[in-house]
């Protein structure tokens, strides 16, 4: 990680920059283990749940399923590799996790939108509810969703992964900039805000 990155000014010490990573990786490890746990009991909840069997619950199930694949692959990759540095930065194991994970995670937001109409016409229209809100409704969604995802990403990515303007930091799950005009690298985050801004 850079000093930059972590806040520490550039004159940082590596003792600081380890000190820095072993505060980051313990955080992500202690966040994700939670956030693992919570979805874990969330999928449990409603599996067991009679009232969770039908659109609603399963777009539940789906969302909490992503959340799990997410957290886990940063328990389980992301903290260990930030903890202990034992991988390079551009290794190919990190490199097909975050294409994994890439796919779990884009397809939260639209879930959300999946769970915000459900709800939306359960409220607005109550009298139609099983009739618009299917299971089959729900499950032919998430299908879709997934599969729309994968593709997408899969595509979008296979195409950074070979490029010589984008370079792959397992640690972070992250692909970043290798070079611009200027000779530095931004994160692909930072360079959004520039030009959001």
């Amino acid at each position: 990680m850079y000093a930059a990155q972590l806040g520490l000014p550039n004159n940082s010490t590596s003792k600081e920059l380890q000190h820095a990573n072993i505060y980051i990786g313990m955080l992500v490890l202690i966040i994700g283990m939670f956030g693992s746990t919570v979805n874990i009991y969330n999928v449990f909840v409603l599996h067991r749940t009679k009232t969770y069997n039908n659109s609603y619950g399963y777009l539940c199930f789906a969302r909490s399923y992503c959340n799990i694949l997410n957290l886990l692959l940063f328990v389980v990759y992301v903290a260990p590799d930030t903890l202990f540095q034992l991988l390079p930065n551009e290794d190919d194991v990190g490199r097909i996790l975050g294409l994994v994970g890439r796919a779990g995670h884009s397809s939260i937001p639209t879930l959300q939108l999946g769970i915000a109409f459900n709800r939306g016409i359960a409220i607005f229209l109550p009298l139609r509810y099983k009739e618009l809100c299917t299971k089959h409704w729900a499950l032919s969604f998430i299908e879709d969703i997934f599969f729309a995802n994968v593709l997408v990403w899969e595509s979008y990515l296979y195409n950074i992964v070979d490029s010589v303007l984008w370079q792959f930091i397992s640690c972070t799950l992250m692909w970043e900039l290798t070079h611009t005009i200027d000779g530095y690298e931004f994160h692909i985050v930072q360079w959004l805000t520039l030009v959001l801004q």
